[in-house]
């Protein structure tokens, strides 16, 4: 007697001579041939059926739960909430780099790099109103930004973003950025 789960009892052959093992229905959970190789359930109706339910899968895999513990989850929303008050900040104000004042994307351009110097990742100072052409396509238009940066802030502020050393913040420190922000932005 041949078993029914077997590799040969589970194996086919369609129009297209590919062979194609038997698959378990995602909704009814019987065993059918797939026509396709993306093919998910046995029939149309069970396909209708199911939609809703992949969604569901497919949305919570795409939002990643907020963690009060999860340290990257935690630096990416207070980046964000940081790079949001600094172009609060400075609405009314030209790009830092070509005093481009018009219709273009305003960034949060930073004058030294966030990776390497992580100390100053959330420095006012080092972070100002640029627009989408200098900080994307010119790098940051550097050669520019200094000298606007340094009537902005004075020679020993714009020293003291110079020094480099890393810093590794830790998730109460991400956490008090976090409020700060919030209710920078919220007006408190």
């Amino acid at each position: 007697m041949e078993n029914s789960f077997s590799k040969e009892s589970q194996l086919h052959k369609d129009g297209s001579h590919k062979t194609r093992r038997k698959r378990k229905c995602k909704l009814c959970r019987s065993y059918y041939s797939p026509r396709e190789k993306w093919q998910e359930t046995c029939s149309t109706e069970c396909a209708i059926a199911y939609l809703p339910t992949k969604r569901a899968k497919e949305k919570r895999k795409a939002i990643k739960q907020f963690k009060e513990t999860d340290k990257a989850t935690l630096m990416r929303k207070a980046q964000t909430l940081f790079n949001r008050y600094i172009r609060y900040r400075d609405v009314d104000l030209p790009c830092i780099s070509c005093g481009h004042k018009g219709n273009r994307q305003i960034h949060a351009g930073h004058f030294m790099p966030v990776g390497s110097n992580g100390h100053i990742r959330f420095d006012e100072d080092n972070c100002h109103a640029q627009c989408s052409i200098c900080n994307n396509h010119k790098s940051g238009n550097l050669s520019e930004y200094e000298p606007n940066l340094l009537k902005k802030i004075g020679k020993e502020k714009l020293a003291k973003l110079k020094v480099k050393f890393t810093k590794n913040w830790t998730i109460d420190e991400l956490k008090a950025i976090i409020t700060k922000y919030t209710d920078k932005l919220k007006g408190k």
